[in-house]
């Protein structure tokens, strides 16, 4: 499918959505009431003509089956699930299949139809079905979260979710033609990536999608996590994130004691991955918690390209104002990494100190994945059966349920500091005086984000906000605010952005919202503050708002006019879509990484403080 036909099906599905709000989605949710929300897993081997299956739980086998099917082997394996699921009102979470070329196309179809996780597995047992099932099962909690696997060596493991047509067929066809060439180029060589955690945030999310895409490439290449400790993440969330955004309190600021402790903590990591160090033609290095890596990497090999990746809104100008704590922190990080060939930004010169040269520099935004758990189209069923699950969760929080028969704006976050969730919920405040004055019927706020084991400032965030709305300015309202930290379950956020009328980034800083993409993709006006990247993410007043950082009064104006002016918003809609660039496309990033390892393995290449779709020519 081409970009343009895709961009016609949307705006005709947000046209329909919001003609029909809440209808669709309650009718199949009251034809589904009796499902029970429990995980439910698959496990598939094929033999002889023969399919095996076993569906189970965390706890206990329910069926297992043999399936003839000599010919058409994906089509007998879906029937057949579709079936089972149908008769006995479950829904299958993940599937394990054990690997087969008779099963490799049954892959995508799993994933896309069935909105099933594929995991292909190696089983030596007998019952090879069986431990496929039981494998999956390891890899979600009871509440549905997906667990990120991490081998003893820090890697992150990753399963493709699609085959690489799927990819093409959403690509520009000249872009993926580059992909190819420049992976090509590569072929023989690796490339590492090294971040902070394996799930949790928009680089976890990056660094899934890219190795995905590397894996159905047949790009030598690894992903490794730092060993996790808290009081590591303690230092460089509260010391060196914060700082950097400018959201903590003046008085904090990053002492000698935390500097030796980051360092020693680093020297630890490095002498776990320096095989793969050695190993690597090229490395990325994301952000300032594995920072410390750079300069340990040079030392031993000199020659060996290391690129830095900033990820953050670091503010230069305080950065480079002496004795702030910005500063204090900037010089230390300046100090691991101004040995890197190459330091990737966010594309906003503010972003980048002083003491970067600019033939460094390289300029880069974020990006998603189309075809990942956040983006995926789903059908009503599968929407329906997500906010059956949202609903439950809500309840087991002690919350009262989302009424699916009103509509919902949201923001989806991280619970944290910069995010703006108190300027968010003040808007919401202005915003329903405005509609009570007008005596019409009001939306409800959804605000969910999911947690991170390197943000110790989640949990507080959380609390402090709940106690907010327990006071009395708010707590009129809090029983249509559903506030929640959700599992790790791409589809859950995906099926609350698409049923939502409006998306909101109030943030007080931001590096590239990836979020305002993904809500801009679904059609979704957003309104947003004019911090960070955002404003590179947004037209003004054609795609959504943009607003000054604080300005609720402005936030409530714009929602007052998107939810009573039926026009505006249906054209803000269409023009949300059309509007996204293309190169938030994780394949553009992946062909990205590939061109700029390839640049410098010639030698003698520079950025030139260029946004990177300059320097590459398609």
């Amino acid at each position: 499918m081409s970009v343009k036909q895709r961009y016609k099906l949307q705006i005709n599905h947000i046209s329909e959505h919001h003609k029909n709000h809440g209808r669709k989605l309650v009718e199949v949710n009251m034809a589904i009431e009796s499902e029970p929300l429990t995980p439910v897993f698959a496990g598939i081997n094929w033999e002889s003509g023969m399919v095996h299956i076993c569906i189970r739980t965390h706890t206990k086998i329910l069926k297992r089956e043999k399936v003839k099917a000599a010919a058409n082997v994906s089509s007998a394996i879906l029937s057949w699930i579709h079936n089972y699921s149908k008769q006995n009102n479950q829904k299958i979470i993940a599937c394990g299949l054990v690997k087969n070329k008779k099963l490799k196309k049954i892959v995508p179809r799993l994933w896309l139809e069935l909105d099933i996780s594929p995991f292909v597995v190696e089983v030596k047992s007998s019952n090879k079905e069986v431990e496929a099932a039981k494998y999956v099962a390891s890899r979600f909690g009871a509440d549905f979260s997906y667990k990120a696997k991490v081998d003893k060596q820090q890697k992150v493991i990753t399963t493709p979710l699609v085959t690489l047509s799927e990819y093409e067929a959403i690509s520009n066809p000249d872009v993926f033609k580059r992909l190819l060439k420049e992976t090509a180029l590569f072929r023989g060589k690796k490339i590492v990536f090294v971040s902070a955690t394996p799930q949790g945030g928009g680089v976890a999310l990056m660094r899934h999608s890219i190795m995905r895409i590397y894996k159905l490439l047949g790009v030598k290449a690894s992903w490794h996590v730092l060993l996790q400790d808290p009081q590591f993440f303690d230092i460089t969330k509260k010391k060196l994130h914060n700082v950097f955004q400018g959201v903590s309190e003046s008085h904090i600021k990053l002492e000698d004691k935390d500097k030796k402790f980051f360092l020693a903590w680093t020297k630890k990591n490095f002498s776990l991955l320096q095989n793969f160090f050695k190993k690597a033609d090229v490395i990325v290095i994301d952000d300032p918690q594995p920072s410390g890596l750079v300069n340990l990497i040079k030392r031993k090999w000199p020659q060996k390209p290391v690129i830095y990746r900033s990820h953050i809104h670091l503010s230069a100008a305080l950065a480079n104002k002496k004795n702030t704590p910005q500063n204090i922190a900037w010089k230390f990080i300046w100090e691991n990494v101004n040995k890197a060939d190459i330091f990737v930004s966010h594309p906003l010169k503010s972003f980048v100190p002083k003491e970067v040269p600019d033939k460094k520099v390289i300029f880069m935004g974020a990006s998603t994945d189309r075809l990942d758990g956040l983006n995926k189209e789903l059908t009503d069923a599968q929407k329906s059966y997500y906010m059956r699950l949202f609903n439950k969760m809500l309840l087991d929080s002690g919350q009262e349920t989302l009424d699916l028969t009103r509509p919902f704006i949201i923001q989806i976050a991280r619970f944290d500091p910069s995010k703006g969730i108190l300027d968010l919920i003040e808007s919401y405040r202005k915003f329903r005086l405005k509609l009570d004055a007008k005596n019409h019927e009001s939306p409800q706020l959804v605000i969910v984000g999911n947690a991170s084991v390197d943000d110790p400032d989640g949990t507080p965030t959380y609390e402090f906000v709940s106690e907010m709305l327990s006071t009395d300015l708010y707590k009129h309202l809090a029983c249509d605010i559903k506030m929640m930290r959700l599992p790790h379950f791409d589809q859950l956020l995906n099926t609350l952005l698409r049923e939502s009328v409006i998306a909101l980034q109030l943030s007080h800083k931001e590096g590239f919202e990836v979020k305002v993409s993904e809500a801009l993709m679904k059609g979704k006006p957003v309104i947003a503050t004019r911090t960070g990247g955002i404003p590179l993410q947004i037209k003004h007043k054609k795609s959504g708002f943009l607003v000054n950082v604080g300005d609720t009064e402005g936030v409530a104006d714009y929602l007052f006019k998107l939810f009573l002016n039926k026009k505006l918003y249906q054209n803000m809609s269409t023009t949300a879509i059309k509007s996204v660039n293309e190169d938030v496309d994780s394949i553009y990033q992946s062909l990205y990484w590939l061109f700029i390892a390839n640049q410098l393995l010639k030698n003698n290449f520079h950025g030139n403080a260029k946004y990177i779709g300059k320097l590459i020519s398609l």
